[in-house]
């Protein structure tokens, strides 16, 4: 002990001068958009390289499951086709071809902080850009928040500073979905009015106003409706049809209209 105290004397200049250098770098990220932006893009291409080590050995021992997973989305796909193909579908199908999907897998996710992200390894070589959706088979998993060439880091559906623009499936109903920051498997549905007939299993999709994700996109069925005196909306609760637990593979969501939609908005902002 005696020792190593002397080597903490014998160096203490050098040891203040880290600790000062340490402490004015975390000050320059923390303050300044720019450098907070660039230290996250990095860091994040470190860490997603060490995912992807890990998730090559946890692959060979998960097989069962990721094969169990995919075909599960394989056998929901086949059946949305064939209601397309039948016209069973409840959407208009003219909006199918405005996105493309960039199948991706996730080499990390979080599930219990205030602020879950994702990696997935597919990046700005994929044509991956930040802002873009990203679903899953069953349903919105969040949206794109910084790239790399071969990774990109998503904002989870679990994470308080995202919400989705949502409708009630069953009266078109426009709300809100967001994270209710206790349970990964639910969500509150914000901004349904008290005179609003909401059923417990009524299903909650996408609305297609952001453009972000497709329009009538499944989030999750409706878990319980309560109502106060003192509140003029319902307090809804809804569970995810998505089990952020177990995602393996993700889809990014390019929206191929993107480009004229964000042109025509600034040409919108600057005439006013």
């Amino acid at each position: 002990m005696q020792l190593l105290l002397q080597l903490f004397f014998r160096y203490r200049i050098f040891l203040t001068f880290v600790l000062l250098e340490t402490i004015c770098g975390w000050l320059v990220v923390r303050n300044n958009t720019y450098q907070s932006a660039s230290s996250f893009t990095s860091s994040n291409v470190l860490i997603a390289e060490l995912y992807s080590a890990k998730n090559y050995v946890d692959d060979y021992f998960l097989l069962r499951s990721i094969n169990e997973d995919l075909a599960s989305q394989n056998a929901m796909l086949k059946e949305e086709l064939s209601r397309l193909k039948f016209g069973g579908a409840d959407y208009d199908t003219a909006i199918l071809p405005q996105y493309d999907y960039i199948k991706a897998k996730v080499i990390n996710n979080s599930l219990f902080k205030s602020k879950n992200y994702l990696t997935i390894n597919k990046g700005s070589k994929d044509g991956v850009v930040v802002g873009m959706g990203v679903v899953s088979g069953t349903g919105v998993i969040g949206k794109v928040k910084a790239c790399s060439e071969d990774y990109a880091t998503v904002t989870s559906l679990l994470n308080s500073d995202i919400q989705v623009a949502s409708r009630v499936k069953k009266s078109n109903i426009i709300c809100t979905t967001k994270w209710d920051l206790l349970d990964y498997r639910e969500a509150d549905l914000l901004e349904i009015g008290r005179h609003v007939d909401l059923k417990v299993n009524d299903t909650i999709i996408t609305s297609g106003f952001s453009q972000v994700y497709p329009e009538n996109y499944p989030i999750g069925r409706v878990k319980s409706v309560s109502l106060t005196k003192s509140n003029s909306f319902l307090k809804v609760k809804i569970a995810f049809f998505t089990d952020f637990s177990s995602l393996n593979y993700v889809y990014v969501v390019k929206n191929k209209k993107q480009v004229q939609l964000d042109s025509l908005q600034e040409k919108s902002l600057i005439e006013k």
